[in-house]
């Protein structure tokens, strides 16, 4: 039966119910509250809303968006031309989308090419435990860069807390973030959220900069972390 109604909701928040942040906000508790099948709340229900309030705010209908991580936004974002990039894409290109079913450091772009560029939890996991590519974030953001046009837009959210490498993903913290953006981007807004026992409640990046992970299950992190950064011209 939870597997029914998660395949439903899945769908509801494909849809995007025309970008609707309390759509969103609501599948997005429901779908994350039955898969965990426990009092938890993914992250999405944060990340989702925040990004599609920063595009309402910054974006300009018909600018280019590269989509780094197929994560649920394609209606939302149906005013605009979009490539997605994702090994395991299940979108598919139509007008309006390009679909890249591919690592994103596998992908070269003109230079300037994009106004925004948008990364909802996944550069966590990218080069994870790959020898030749300790820094695979870092070079997935260098390539997001080159790719933005002089003083685009990147919005991207991560999870956060006490740094640490896991076998699917990374969690960052202050450090690591500035790393990754180096000197290409500045930061013109962030915030933090961490779990506190039954909701998702606004932090300071101290607050987030400790948060652990649920209890008896070390691979949901409890913190997250959501930057918008400009690209320097």
């Amino acid at each position: 039966m939870s597997h029914v109604i998660r395949k439903l909701l899945y769908r509801y928040l494909r849809q995007g119910r025309r970008g609707s942040h309390i759509a969103y906000s609501f599948g997005a508790y429901l779908y994350w509250l039955i898969s965990a099948r426990r009092l938890y709340v993914g992250t999405r229900i944060v990340e989702i809303p925040w990004v599609l309030k920063q595009l309402h705010n910054h974006a300009k209908s018909g600018e280019r968006i590269l989509q780094v991580g197929d994560v649920l936004l394609y209606k939302a974002l149906q005013r605009h031309h979009i490539e997605l990039v994702d090994m395991d894409a299940e979108e598919k290109s139509r007008p309006g989308l390009k679909v890249h079913k591919t690592d994103i450091r596998s992908v070269r772009f003109p230079q300037g090419y994009f106004d925004i560029a948008i990364s909802i939890s996944t550069l966590e996991h990218i080069g994870i435990h790959e020898p030749k590519f300790p820094s695979g974030d870092k070079l997935a953001v260098d390539i997001i860069s080159e790719a933005l046009k002089p003083g685009g837009l990147f919005l991207l959210t991560v999870p956060f807390g006490k740094p640490v490498v896991l076998d699917k993903f990374r969690v960052y913290d202050k450090a690591r973030l500035d790393y990754i953006l180096g000197d290409k981007f500045s930061i013109d807004e962030e915030a933090f959220f961490i779990w506190n026992k039954f909701k998702w409640q606004r932090a300071s990046s101290e607050e987030a900069g400790i948060a652990g992970f649920l209890k008896n299950n070390p691979s949901i992190n409890l913190g997250v972390a959501l930057v918008k950064a400009m690209k320097v011209n």
